[in-house]
This record gives C-alpha cells, structure tokens and sequence, in this order.
C-alpha cells in the first residue's frame, strides 16, 4: 500500500507524492526534511525509522538524504515528527 507524502517547498504546497513508506508523510521547510505520520504522531524513539523513511523519500526523489542530516525530535507546530537538517541532496 502506498501512503501521500505531502510536499511543501518554499512556502507553497507541492502535489501529493507516493512515499513507498506506508504512514509517513513528508514536508520541506527551507533544506530541512521534516517526517510526520498521520495517523499518530512520531516519539522521541521513533528517530530510525524516521531517518529510513526520509532516505527511501529522498531515493525516490532521485537523491539521497544529506549524510550530514542531524535529526531532531520536533513537536509543536509540526506536531510529533522528526527534522533532517540539510534534507535531501544530489
């Protein structure tokens, strides 16, 4: 099954995209990848599969997650998710 990912760059809202990850969603703000999941929001020990969710997004982008990518447990705003400073690069 495949899930929408949300893509939102530069302040504007992009078209839904296949993720491959089912559950996460994903959006940009600036370089930062920022994943979330829909359906319950994502905890301080979901990094890993976070982090292998924004790198399958960014493969299938044709790119590759910036292996400098700190990432970071966010909540707030973008409610329960984790931010991949750098996002994806070629």
């Amino acid at each position: 099954m495949w899930a929408l990912g949300l893509i939102a760059g530069c302040g504007g809202q992009g078209a839904p995209v296949a993720d491959g990850h089912a559950g996460f969603a994903f959006a940009t703000v600036g370089s930062d990848l920022l994943v979330s999941r829909p359906t319950h929001p994502l905890t301080y020990s979901d990094g890993l599969p976070a982090k292998r969710a924004a790198m399958a997004y960014c493969a299938g982008q044709g790119a590759q997650l910036d292996p400098a990518a700190f990432g970071q447990f966010i909540s707030g705003g973008f409610e329960g998710g984790w931010q991949f400073a750098g996002g994806c690069v070629t």
